[in-house]
C-alpha cells in the first residue's frame, strides 16, 4: 500500500510505508492477542483464588489434626468433618449440637458412616471434659473423619466432587462451626 507523503524540499512524492498492512489482517492478529492476555489473566486470577482458598483449607485441617494434645486432635477431626458437610450442602444452624450435626448430616451424605455420632460424641467430651482417654481415642477420630470424607467423595457426582473442595462455604471462621 502506497501512501502520499509531504516533504517541503521535493513536493508530494509516492513512498512505501512499511507499517501498512496489505492484508487487512494486522489488526485481527492484534486484537486476538489482546484477547488472549486478557482471557489468560483472567483464567490466571481465577485459577488463583481456587487455589488459595484449597490451600487455606488444607493448612487449616492439617493444623487441626498435628495438634499436640490428642483432645485438640479429636475436636480438629470433628471440626474437619463438619466442614465437609458444610461444603458438601449441610446448613448447620449457630445453636445445633454435635449430636444434632450428626443426626442431620445423612441428609446430605446418604453413605455417612455409622461412626459419626461416636465422632461427635468424642469431640462432646473433649471440649466439656473428660480428656483422659483421648490418646486412645485419637486414631479412631481420624479415621471416621477420613470416612466421612470418603463417604461424600463416592456420594457426589464427577462434577460436584469438582467444585466440593474448592467452595468456600468451609473456608471462613464465621460459617464453619469451629475453628
Amino acid at each position: 500500500r502506497r501512501r502520499r507523503v509531504d516533504h517541503r524540499s521535493s513536493g508530494t512524492d509516492e513512498v512505501d510505508d512499511p507499517e501498512a498492512d496489505t492484508t487487512g489482517m494486522g489488526s485481527v492478529s492484534v486484537w486476538l492477542t489482546r484477547g488472549a492476555v486478557i482471557g489468560g489473566a483472567v483464567v490466571l486470577l481465577v485459577v488463583g483464588a481456587i487455589a488459595t482458598v484449597l490451600m487455606l483449607k488444607w493448612r487449616r485441617r492439617r493444623r487441626r489434626l498435628r495438634a499436640v494434645d490428642p483432645a485438640r486432635r479429636i475436636v480438629g477431626a470433628w471440626a474437619n468433618t463438619t466442614d465437609s458437610l458444610i461444603d458438601a450442602g449441610l446448613d448447620i444452624g449457630p445453636a445445633w449440637t454435635d449430636d444434632r450435626i450428626a443426626e442431620r448430616a445423612r441428609a446430605v451424605v446418604q453413605t455417612v458412616p455409622h461412626d459419626l455420632r461416636r465422632l461427635a460424641a468424642s469431640a462432646t467430651a473433649m471440649t466439656f471434659g473428660g480428656t483422659e482417654r483421648s490418646a486412645a481415642l485419637v486414631d479412631d477420630a481420624v479415621a471416621t473423619s477420613r470416612q466421612v470424607d470418603l463417604a461424600i467423595r463416592d456420594d457426589r457426582s464427577r462434577w460436584r466432587r469438582l467444585r466440593w473442595r474448592p467452595w468456600r462455604r468451609g473456608c471462613c471462621a464465621r460459617c464453619s462451626t469451629r475453628s
